[in-house]
């Protein structure tokens, strides 16, 4: 099995040593390391550049032209990656040196898995440790496994790369769309070892709740639900979710086309499924619009019709009600 490893860097120059360094220390090298940089101006190149005269393995730098920003830098990344199994990596994290042994054991024995997602210690700056794993928080703040979406934690089987990209355009998240897909196809595997350092350094992409440095509680969730639900209003945000949604399905349509059965026909209730999924968020984007009376009672009605089983139930009625 041929492994990649695909990174995306900008301005990583203080971190990015180490993460370097944690790849050539794995127990199993990857035969590739593919790095794509989104315009950095500090010394990112030239630590990469230094590292690739003497990495135990092929080394690839290419700038990208444009900015194509988080999820563009991702994409390229991977579209270069030639492995069986692609590993997804930050700049700033370090990976136990176990962690490509281990993941690619783990899809040998699942070969009709397609993304595999290893558990990841929370860690300060200084890779300080907190005791805190990324899965054991989302647990503790009772949210569902599926909302375990970390892209630096992944590893993606090329089948799912061959029709699933590129990721679509104005799609926010290469782990969105990639975990996204694998999800709605029953094709990911949590691996609940850790296998790497998450560093939290105040300048991270992910503000995610689970990502902190505190141990989480389900009452942080529930405050957070409550004030923004009851005392804060985000007119945009189910429309952006609803845009982000239809994208997401262009998307499915897309990967249709390029897929072969078994993927194909799962592929195609997944998109079934998204259908339903739309025309409920178009209904609460319609409800939101309206006065607070008629919002009222269109939000009863839809409640009633058991509209809001697709979403957060009672937290979303409140919410379309809310405006």
């Amino acid at each position: 099995m041929k492994i990649s490893i695909a990174m995306a860097t900008y301005n990583g120059a203080r971190f990015v040593q180490e993460q370097l360094q944690s790849f050539a220390e794995q127990t199993r090298l990857p035969d590739e390391l593919i790095i794509s940089d989104d315009g950095s101006t500090d010394a990112t190149k030239q630590i990469v550049s230094h590292f690739a005269t003497s990495a135990p393995f092929r080394v690839r730098y290419f700038e990208n032209t444009g900015c194509p920003g988080y999820t563009g830098n991702f994409n390229s990344a991977i579209q270069e990656t030639t492995g069986d199994l692609v590993f997804l990596s930050d700049q700033d994290d370090v990976w136990l040196p176990n962690k490509l042994a281990d993941v690619e054991k783990l899809a040998r024995s699942h070969s009709e898995k397609l993304v595999f997602i290893n558990d990841a210690e929370i860690a300060h700056r200084d890779l300080k440790t907190t005791g805190l794993t990324k899965l054991g928080q989302i647990r503790s703040l009772g949210l569902d496994d599926r909302t375990f979406v970390m892209g630096c934690c992944c590893a993606v089987r090329r089948q799912l790369l061959t029709f699933g990209m590129p990721i679509p355009s104005g799609f926010h998240g290469h782990d969105n769309w990639l975990v996204g897909l694998s999800n709605g196809l029953n094709a990911t595997v949590i691996y609940e070892r850790v296998l790497q350092l998450y560093r939290r350094h105040g300048q991270n992409q992910s503000q995610f709740m689970a990502n902190k440095l505190e141990p989480a509680k389900k009452y942080h969730l529930w405050f957070r639900v409550l004030t923004s639900t009851v005392l804060s209003s985000n007119p945009g945000q189910l429309e952006a979710h609803l845009e982000q949604r239809q994208i997401f399905k262009r998307g499915i349509e897309e990967a249709v086309q390029k897929s072969h059965n078994p993927w194909r026909a799962r592929l195609e209730g997944l998109d079934v499924r998204v259908d339903v999924e739309i025309a409920g968020l178009v209904e609460r984007t319609a409800i939101r619009r309206q006065s607070l009376s008629i919002r009222a009672v269109r939000a009863l009605r839809y409640w009633m019709a058991g509209g809001y089983r697709t979403s957060s139930g009672l937290i979303s009625a409140l919410r379309d009600i809310r405006g």
